[in-house]
């Protein structure tokens, strides 16, 4: 450490010495969060299930610095969103550093405590967001949920982690298992290629690697890496498991969570009770051809209601992915215990490849028909990340005026955004009007996710997702279970 911030640190102790006391009982429990606060690797990743006490771990360590002037940190999350819902990164920040006496920003999200470390808050939803951070320097670098970012990114703010603070630069994130991607790949030295498990006595071990060629070369020791590669500059990297069994205050406050835990659909209780990195989907799974079959019906109710054209758009003509518009709408079955029932119907399905300019006329058209059709529905647009996406859906939308439309930005991957409606479908919550689309959306939904068109599942999924982010129709409860 440079001889001022030294003499800084010792000055800032000193004069805030009954602050200070209540900073350092701030300690984590025995276990994982012990091992990954006190880890001395350049890149430690935490994780591989859920409600092992990540959130915390994360949270508490930068606390080691924060006497420490020059010190800065920036939390990652892919969204904003995510860090700012409830019991998200900002509740968890707030709840640990206002007590010690931190003053918090909403804008940008950050918190400073009385020595002047900072720590940031931030999001990269774009793969190009991560060029915000050029010229940066800054000692520690958290992202949580590791795997829902880019390569790309994280590689680049690996590039900014430097410090002239004396705090030696690392980069710490929390994880959950997400097979094929990225991340399985780099830490698979310490799961087991057969289970997909964790390998227990390797959790925690130290690795070192450098990049040749944008490939990582890894060694059991910094020296065998110099030896192999002279004058490269080797990294350590560690992958430490946090099981909930490890977790000893949540499951003494919520003794049902392992159960609940348990509970959950295979590979869900794979991933997040078991921590598995190998378990998939198979195709069939998520949707079943035999509850498509017996679902479907020659007319449909007379009291439907939230109508919703939901569009996943594309621009290939004659071949590669398809333009869908999926109308959905549902039936309210009235309230039960004070939660709303219902049924969703999936009505139409216009599914095309299309130019743009062709495609662009077609959901207009279509906006029309449903209009003269149904009354009231409300068109959405799916929208892809980046600004290509994003001119895309303000285009459409100028084009559809006098209509209801809005866009959706896509925020998780395909799986996850079907499975809510996977879960009602499965329950026989979902039915079908008799129609010629009927077998090329059941055959594309029974295969994923591994069929070869995924479109209709993204519109149909999209489109049940938004209809559960909007107002409960006011005549919702008229309707007697």
């Amino acid at each position: 450490m440079p001889e001022d911030y030294s003499l800084e640190v010792k000055a800032f102790e000193q004069r805030y010495a009954r602050w200070w006391a209540t900073v350092r009982p701030l300690k984590p429990q025995p276990g994982p969060q012990t091992e990954f606060y006190e880890s001395k690797a350049d890149i430690t990743i935490g994780g591989g299930g859920f409600g092992g006490g990540k959130t915390y771990g994360i949270i508490i360590d930068p606390l080691r610095h924060v006497s420490n002037p020059g010190f800065n940190a920036v939390f990652f999350r892919r969204e904003m969103p995510q860090i700012t819902n409830p019991g998200g990164l900002w509740d968890e920040a707030k709840n640990v550093y206002l007590p010690l006496k931190a003053e918090s920003r909403m804008s940008p999200y950050d918190m400073t405590f009385p020595s002047g470390a900072r720590i940031t808050f931030s999001h990269m939803q774009r793969a190009d967001d991560r060029l915000n951070w050029d010229g940066a320097q800054i000692p520690g670098i958290y992202f949580d949920q590791l795997e829902h970012f880019e390569e790309s990114q994280f590689w680049y703010m690996q590039g900014r982690n430097r410090s002239v603070s004396g705090v030696v630069p690392y980069m710490k994130a929390t994880c959950n298992p997400l097979p094929d991607s990225w991340l399985s790949k780099l830490l698979q030295w310490w799961w087991d290629k057969e289970t997909g498990y964790a390998i227990p006595e390797r959790s925690g071990i130290l690795r070192w690697f450098v990049q040749i060629a944008g490939e990582n070369k890894w060694g059991d020791s910094k020296e065998e890496l110099l030896n192999a590669y002279p004058g490269s500059q080797p990294l350590s990297l560690t992958f430490i498991r946090f099981p909930v069994q490890a977790n000893a205050i949540l499951l003494e406050k919520n003794p049902q969570y392992l159960s609940k835990l348990m509970n959950l659909p295979r590979v869900e209780r794979e991933r997040g009770l078991l921590g598995n990195w190998k378990i998939r989907l198979e195709a069939g799974e998520m949707f079943k051809r035999g509850i498509f079959e017996s679902h479907i019906r020659k007319a449909a109710p007379n009291n439907l209601t939230q109508f919703v054209r939901y569009w996943d758009k594309a621009f290939t003509v004659g071949g590669g992915a398809y333009t869908v518009g999926v109308l959905r709408a549902l039936e309210p079955l009235g309230e039960r215990d004070g939660i709303p029932m219902f049924n969703g119907w999936t009505l139409d399905v216009v599914r095309g490849q299309w130019g743009q300019d062709y495609r662009d006329k077609m959901i207009l058209g279509t906006a029309k028909s449903d209009r003269e059709k149904y009354g009231k529905v409300q068109t959405v647009l799916e929208r892809e990340p980046g600004s290509q996406g994003r001119d895309s859906c303000e285009i459409l939308i100028r084009k559809l005026i006098g209509y209801d439309v809005s866009d959706d930005p896509v925020k998780e991957d395909k799986t996850t955004r079907a499975g809510p409606l996977s879960s009602q479908h499965l329950a026989g919550n979902e039915y079908y009007l008799e129609a010629d689309w009927n077998e090329e959306f059941i055959s594309e939904h029974d295969s994923f996710p591994f069929g070869t068109y995924k479109d209709q599942v993204d519109a149909s999924s999209g489109g049940f997702n938004w209809q559960m982010t909007q107002p409960i129709p006011r005549d919702w409860t008229t309707y007697e279970v």
